[in-house]
């Protein structure tokens, strides 16, 4: 796991091909996306799903790793952006949301700089307040 910005980023592992994406870990909403360029290079197509009033292009994943942790089960749905890579600055072409990661026991170690999908031990340390607050987007 890499921190740039303050933003925890993975590198994702697709099914059996040797391609590989940076990917931005949101702790908000919304559907796991990928970026134009990726679709293409896993060889995925576009099909358009309506979905509250809207059609949005969507394309099924093969199996998504995380460090040789299986993330996601192939045949997974993900939206597909018309950009190559999804934020500016950060050249990340996925983004797994938090509702991706409720499926897992998540440990992030920002110090250390790794992600721990599903552990087997209790994660150890101490829980510290942080202060935050709502901010629209």
């Amino acid at each position: 796991m890499g921190v740039e910005h303050g933003k925890p980023f993975v590198e994702l592992e697709f099914g059996a091909t040797k391609r590989r994406a940076k990917a931005l870990l949101d702790t908000g909403g919304g559907p796991f996306i990928v970026g134009a360029a990726l679709g293409r290079d896993l060889g995925l197509t576009p099909e358009d799903r309506e979905e509250r009033g809207s059609t949005f292009p969507v394309v099924t994943l093969p199996e998504v790793r995380v460090g040789g942790a299986r993330l996601l089960p192939e045949g997974r749905v993900a939206r597909i952006r018309e950009t190559d890579v999804l934020h500016e600055g950060f050249g990340n072409e996925a983004f797994v949301p938090a509702s991706v990661l409720a499926a897992h026991d998540v440990v992030f170690d920002y110090p250390g700089g790794q992600i721990a999908l599903d552990p087997g031990d209790e994660p150890t340390g101490s829980q510290v307040p942080v202060l935050s607050a709502p901010r629209p987007g």
